[in-house]
């Protein structure tokens, strides 16, 4: 009998300090090394809502996006008339990043 009552006094114990240590709050993990804090926030913020910068955009280097530099973004390449505001057939930094602004206001991010 005393080892039936030593076993279950055993079990009962490892059973509620199991659960205690599965009640513990998750450690916080560290962010990825390398990756600039600013950065960070901007991803959490926009996450898949991020546009490509002009800068990566303007493949050719010209200072300005042509339908050609927006071969890998056809999302883009779709609005390609609404952005280039002045109708020349190429977007301009300014024309960009006021399409961005006003795609971010009315939160609008899906392209």
């Amino acid at each position: 009998m005393k080892i039936i009552h030593t076993l279950a006094l055993t079990t009962l114990s490892t059973a509620l300090a199991a659960g205690t240590a599965l009640a513990q709050d998750p450690q916080p993990t560290a962010p990825p090394t390398g990756v600039p804090q600013a950065e960070m926030q901007s991803h959490d913020r926009h996450d898949k809502a991020d546009k490509p910068s002009f800068d990566q955009l303007d493949t050719r280097g010209a200072g300005s996006i042509s339908r050609a530099d927006l071969a890998a973004h056809p999302k883009l390449l779709e609005k390609f008339d609404e952005i280039d505001t002045a109708g020349d057939g190429s977007i301009s930094r300014a024309e960009y990043e006021a399409w961005k602004s006003r795609k971010e206001a009315t939160r609008g991010d899906g392209y």
